[in-house]
């Protein structure tokens, strides 16, 4: 079934909510910036709505990634779905609270969890548990952060996939070019999310400017690109006919 094609990412969601966030634990300049911002791209909060926002239009240049977010309420819960996916590329996302007890456990009993991403209120409150895992965890402390990251993280699975099957003899031909046309949508969903008008942000929410990530678009895209490369491999005649079009006198 292509659901269970290893290469596609499931998310396990232990909590399910941004609760939080939207509670009374934030600034009031936290909770005005939440409430400001619904226009395009407005916050996803709902695990239907992250998977959307993950799976994108099933466009048929891309891959058909399926169901990608699994709620689990208790980590009990969390790790009989580890067990349902073993065989899957799994990231892990949790509250800080229920995440003390959770990924200490994952971390020494499953090993298809590729990455964990903590949303909580301090990370301060979590160093201490949470440092022998510092590798592959990442702790956020607002909703897009956490989501940009995650769709980046698997868009740079899917280039890592798609580049190690371009020189595989008889890998179906448009394997590789419909991982990096994922790619390329969730690197530029991530920008698009990532963006804040610098007239509603509230102050001190970010110190730094951060302009839009370009170093695996820039990989994807172009003459000698990735995308090239994989519609080469894709339509090998229409390959050949641009190729003598242009040696022509």
């Amino acid at each position: 079934m292509a659901d269970q094609d290893p290469q596609k990412p499931i998310v396990i969601w232990l909590d399910g909510t941004f609760a939080e966030y939207e509670s009374n634990v934030l600034p009031p300049t936290q909770q005005k910036f939440q409430n400001e911002i619904t226009a395009p791209p407005s916050l996803p909060l709902s695990s239907e709505a992250i998977s959307h926002l993950i799976c994108g239009d099933n466009h048929p240049d891309r891959i058909t990634v399926g169901k990608v977010v699994e709620i689990a309420s208790t980590p009990d819960d969390a790790y009989r779905l580890i067990e349902k996916y073993r065989d899957r590329k799994i990231y892990f996302v949790s509250s800080g609270s229920l995440g003390s007890t959770a990924i200490p456990y994952i971390g020494t009993h499953y090993y298809n969890v590729l990455s964990f991403y903590v949303f909580c209120h301090s990370k301060a409150s979590h160093v201490n548990w949470a440092f022998p895992y510092r590798h592959y965890l990442r702790m956020f402390t607002h909703p897009i952060d956490l989501l940009v990251r995650l769709m980046r993280d698997i868009s740079v699975h899917f280039i890592s996939f798609g580049k190690s099957t371009l020189t595989v003899p008889n890998t179906h031909s448009n394997i590789p070019l419909r991982y990096f046309r994922h790619a390329e949508y969730l690197e530029n969903k991530a920008n698009e999310l990532d963006y804040i008008d610098p007239q509603t942000m509230p102050p001190n929410y970010r110190t730094f400017d951060r302009p839009p990530r370009q170093t695996y678009l820039n990989q994807l895209q172009g003459n000698n690109g990735l995308i090239s490369q994989a519609e080469a491999i894709a339509n090998p005649q229409q390959n050949y006919d641009n190729n003598a079009m242009d040696t022509q006198p």
